[in-house]
């Protein structure tokens, strides 16, 4: 890909977005979220998913372009450590149910979300990736060892 960048830490992305739209910063790097919110306002160059999104159809995957890189924002729920191990699953199962709904699907991809579904007993496997793709970048970046 060849792209340079530099980093420049903005408190939230109302600064990102008055920046970028007041033309202090060339292009963003951002959520799925903020570009549906500012279509028509901004140029999306590329998604960090899978496969192409239905809100962008003619917008290209970093891995379409060459790159190898798949992100996200991910969110989840979190207990006291002393909680059980069946109200931990009990409450995973309810998230994954929620997630499950295709009104809740359907509701929250019109907003920009891609969804995807961590169930409890796959979480250490999950945050062990993330982890490890998160110190490759930080490593790239010069920020680690």
């Amino acid at each position: 890909m060849g792209a340079k960048t530099t980093y420049v830490p903005f408190k939230g992305t109302g600064d990102l977005v008055a920046s970028l739209l007041g033309g202090h910063v060339s292009a963003a790097m951002s959520y799925n979220t903020l570009a549906l919110a500012q279509k028509g306002k901004v140029r999306v160059l590329a998604i960090a998913s899978e496969k192409r999104l239905a809100l962008f159809p003619d917008v290209p995957t970093f891995k379409e372009l060459g790159g190898d890189w798949v992100d996200g924002a991910y969110r989840g729920c979190g207990v006291p450590k002393s909680t059980p191990e069946d109200i931990r699953k009990r409450v995973s199962d309810v998230f994954s149910a929620i997630n499950k709904d295709p009104e809740f699907r359907q509701k929250m991809a019109e907003g920009g979300f891609e969804l995807i579904d961590v169930t409890y007993d796959k979480i250490p496997a999950f945050l062990a990736e993330r982890k490890q793709a998160y110190i490759e970048a930080a490593k790239l970046m010069g920020l680690a060892k």
